[in-house]
């Protein structure tokens, strides 16, 4: 086995160039990305106090800081990321569908406008673990409600810098290749059916990050995010930021630099 992976990303390195002409995995390059794509462990958590004290509805928000700040500590302390991607092959894309060579279709007019010139479809899976979500319910079960809510809000943040890490990483492969990305976008979110996200984790085994999918299509750990990304050489380049492209445009979380 460790002579076959060997091989492999020898004719994965060598394969770079035809990517950038054709915008296509070959056979073995395609096989490296979905059979030998590692876990990735060491991401960076980012954890802004400024996004902490977004989330909160509080009238009084400067009255908070030093707590968030401690709220903030404590999520870097307990947040252990994980994740997992894969490349896809994408066969087609309509004004309402995603289609991929394995024969999975996404459906939604958003996911099609943003990424219209994809050749290829990155998806990843990512979480900070349970331990800061168990914390919180400990501090609630305590009624601790301030330390709770805010650590909550500290962990969404946390999970987010992890998700947007991510992305960052699939940037990287795709611009080696001479390839652009497009918006990051999740099931549940905008006009994206969070049913889909059944279809993500056909895809990516969740198993291996221990994040688990119920029957609502919620993930467990609740501080997980799953998301796609196109990815081509006539793909339009765009920010990573995530409200530029959410339909959502009353949405109270929205951030205050997106319109």
């Amino acid at each position: 086995m460790s002579l076959i992976v060997s091989k492999t990303r020898r004719h994965c390195q060598m394969n770079i160039l035809i990517e950038k002409r054709t915008g296509k995995l070959d056979f073995l390059h395609s096989l490296y990305y979905i059979r030998f794509m590692p876990v990735l462990r060491s991401l960076p958590v980012k954890v802004s106090e400024e996004e902490i004290l977004r989330f909160q509805s509080s009238s009084h928000k400067s009255q908070l800081l030093d707590k968030i700040r401690e709220a903030a500590k404590e999520a870097r302390r307990l947040a252990h990321p994980l994740a997992i991607y894969k490349i896809k092959q994408v066969r087609q894309v309509t004004s309402n569908l995603i289609c991929l060579e394995d024969g999975t279709e996404f459906h939604g007019n958003d996911l099609a406008s943003r990424w219209q010139g994809a050749t290829l479809l990155g998806i990843g899976l990512c979480t900070i673990g349970p331990w800061l979500e168990n914390r919180v319910s400990q501090l609630y079960s305590g009624g601790n409600l301030l330390a709770a809510t805010l650590l909550d809000s500290a962990g969404s943040v946390a999970v987010e810098g992890v998700a947007n890490s991510l992305n960052f990483h699939l940037c990287r492969w795709a611009t080696r290749r001479g390839m652009n990305l497009g918006p990051r976008l999740s099931p549940g979110y905008g006009k994206w059916n969070i049913l889909e996200q059944k279809l993500l984790f056909k895809i990516l085994s969740g198993e291996r990050i221990d994040i688990c999918l119920n029957e609502q299509c919620m993930m467990t750990p609740t501080k997980s995010i799953s998301f796609c990304v196109g990815i081509g050489s006539n793909i339009k380049l765009t920010s990573v930021e995530p409200c530029r492209y959410c339909s959502m445009d009353n949405c109270e979380y929205r951030r205050r630099n997106v319109r």
